[in-house]
């Protein structure tokens, strides 16, 4: 179980573009999204010399294939029409922009993962407003930053427990195992890069704060084992991916770290890719 650890006028079926401003749009289909790429593309783009311009559509279509991508995937909780919303249109135009202009290096997965989440049913205003902000945040930090907020949200934000067992540390195995592709690069940043996150308003970052990460862990996971030296002896026997992953945080400088609700809603972005569809509901409220 993967969970918080708190806990002009148109008609049906189609579209009006004017250059420069907002997209109306009414009963949208795929096709129709997949249009308002190009349309948003060439109103951003129009005066780029030919070989930036060639580069800068291919990076847009990659991104477009991404998106449409995701929300073919979760058609069945989307409000497509979303995308008349001007507020919408402009979180699509910041993330196609950073898209077009940097690649794979504007984090398009989770970029696309936000805009999905963007035009779900189940939003209110206060997620709205995250979302966009995390549109816009996402392009501003390197896969290695992302990879830090993945690595506080594991520790700090979430549990992994048996729905009917509860704790169990083969269970956390499998899962840090699984997802240390994700958080593996994440280790070892500096100050400068900390503080770079929290100026972008991914965290809040205390350096006076500090945390004993082993004791953290064995309150939020509790077992049978009662003292901390033979909890920690058995944790690096039967689930040594957790093990290393505890040392390497208790050797950094992360502990005095607070993910924003920015910043989780980046983490979850990122984690949807590994564990499926997430409820952000209960991180965001």
């Amino acid at each position: 179980m993967f969970s918080d650890k708190q806990k002009q006028q148109i008609g049906n079926n189609s579209y009006a573009i004017q250059a420069g401003n907002n997209v109306n749009v009414s009963g949208m289909s795929f096709s129709e999204v997949r249009e308002l790429f190009n349309i948003l593309f060439e109103n951003q783009f129009p005066k780029l010399k030919d070989v930036a311009y060639a580069a800068a559509q291919e990076n847009a279509k990659d991104f477009e294939e991404r998106v449409v991508s995701d929300l073919t995937k979760n058609v069945d909780r989307l409000i497509i029409d979303k995308f008349c919303d001007p507020d919408v249109q402009a979180t699509l135009t910041e993330a196609l922009k950073s898209s077009a202009r940097k690649g794979k290096k504007a984090n398009m997965d989770v970029l696309s993962q936000l805009l999905v989440e963007r035009v779900s049913n189940n939003n209110d205003d206060f997620r709205d407003i995250v979302l966009t902000e995390a549109v816009t945040v996402v392009p501003k930090l390197t896969q290695q930053q992302i990879s830090l907020i993945t690595i506080v949200f594991l520790l700090k934000n979430v549990e992994i427990k048996d729905p009917v067992n509860g704790v169990r540390l083969d269970l956390l195995e499998h899962n840090f195992r699984n997802f240390e592709s994700m958080y593996t690069n994440g280790f070892n940043l500096s100050q400068a890069q900390i503080y770079h996150i929290q100026y972008a308003g991914a965290c809040s970052w205390n350096t006076f704060l500090g945390m004993d990460v082993e004791d953290y862990f064995m309150s939020k996971y509790p077992t049978d084992i009662k003292d901390k030296s033979a909890y920690i002896s058995n944790l690096k026997l039967v689930a040594p991916h957790v093990s290393a992953f505890l040392e390497k945080f208790s050797k950094s400088n992360y502990q005095g770290i607070e993910l924003t609700s920015v910043g989780q809603a980046i983490a979850l972005a990122v984690f949807s890719r590994y564990v499926g569809r997430l409820d952000y509901n209960i991180w965001l409220k």
